[in-house]
């Protein structure tokens, strides 16, 4: 590929945007664009530093918190912990006031958490 500056740079962004459009998934489309952008950088190798890059991002520790987090939450959401947790403080909230107290309160426990 030259040097020159041509509507070829735009390949990679408008792969991406339209593979996101078509299937609504934006990960795949992300993965889609970069890949593309890579066979255009050096095809002959574009697997090779694709999985590369794509190793170095999954060693980074704020992916894997990132991962982690979002697994648990996906977890937690699939095993009906949410459900359950909103069918006790709703038996225990009896008016508008004790439901205020309860959020307040769960809003405090969860601010204390994020600070340590």
């Amino acid at each position: 590929m030259s040097s020159d500056t041509s509507w070829l740079v735009l390949l990679p962004s408008m792969v991406t945007v339209v593979t996101a459009m078509l299937s609504r998934r934006p990960i795949g489309s992300l993965l889609a664009g970069v890949l593309v952008g890579l066979i255009m950088l050096e095809p002959s190798n574009a697997l090779t530093n694709f999985f590369s890059i794509l190793l170095e991002v999954m060693m980074s520790e704020t992916i894997a918190w990132v991962i982690i987090v979002c697994g648990l939450i996906m977890l937690l959401m699939r095993v009906g912990a949410a459900d359950a947790f909103c069918r006790l403080l709703v038996a225990k909230a009896k008016g508008s006031e004790s439901a205020l107290v309860y959020t307040w309160s769960l809003g405090l426990v969860i601010r204390a958490g994020y600070f340590h």
